[in-house]
């Protein structure tokens, strides 16, 4: 097989978030020693919303852009270019296009192959992350960490009086006693997950019943 001459005709269209010029270098370091020419876009995302397009369902409002760009390219590597039928049809050289996302939600598939262009995609990507995510939101239900947080912000600081005092919600099923003698803080009940019911002079922090 003749090894081709010419170099590669690639469009790096990233955004604000996945930067052309870092799909540009990874395109240009799996490639090695074979000559590629890039051309990179930025498309608006994040800072300018993402959504349907055409046939596409999530893609940045961009066809003409990317048309003018793909003008004599062979592969297209993005993440939120709108690879849409028009698209298609103006990019007559366009072989391969690849997706920096889990799935090619902003490819027109039936075109694309209609067009004999291949779409590669990322599955699993974002698995990572959601992972991550998944066990910080257990943490934070675990430490109650949102309740937490809530009741501080909508507590009063500065009471003028003890008829000012505004209970925090106790437990479902369970009733705020009156103050202690010091007039700082009172006990829900029952016992199944006792806690503190805090007026505004207790302490920030709430205190398991003994």
């Amino acid at each position: 097989m003749t090894q081709r001459t010419d170099p590669v005709r690639v469009v790096a269209a990233g955004d604000h978030f996945v930067l052309p010029g870092l799909i540009a270098g990874a395109v240009e370091a799996e490639l090695g020693g074979i000559a590629v020419e890039t051309k990179e876009l930025t498309l608006g995302w994040p800072l300018e919303p993402f959504g349907p397009v055409s046939e596409v369902t999530e893609a940045s409002d961009a066809e003409d852009e990317l048309i003018e760009a793909l003008d004599g390219a062979e592969v297209l590597v993005t993440q939120m270019g709108p690879v849409t039928e028009r698209v298609l049809n103006a990019a007559d050289r366009l072989k391969l296009v690849v997706v920096c996302r889990g799935g090619p939600v902003n490819v027109n598939l039936d075109a694309a192959k209609a067009h004999d262009v291949r779409v590669c995609f990322a599955p699993g990507r974002n698995a990572a992350a959601t992972a991550e995510f998944t066990v910080g939101m257990l943490l934070a239900a675990v430490r109650r960490i949102p309740d937490r947080a809530v009741g501080r912000a909508a507590r009063p600081t500065t009471p003028t009086s003890t008829a000012a005092w505004s209970w925090r919600t106790c437990p479902s099923g369970s009733s705020a006693t009156a103050p202690s003698a010091a007039g700082s803080r009172a006990c829900c009940a029952p016992s199944v997950r006792r806690s503190w019911c805090t007026t505004p002079m207790c302490a920030a922090r709430s205190t398991a019943c003994a």
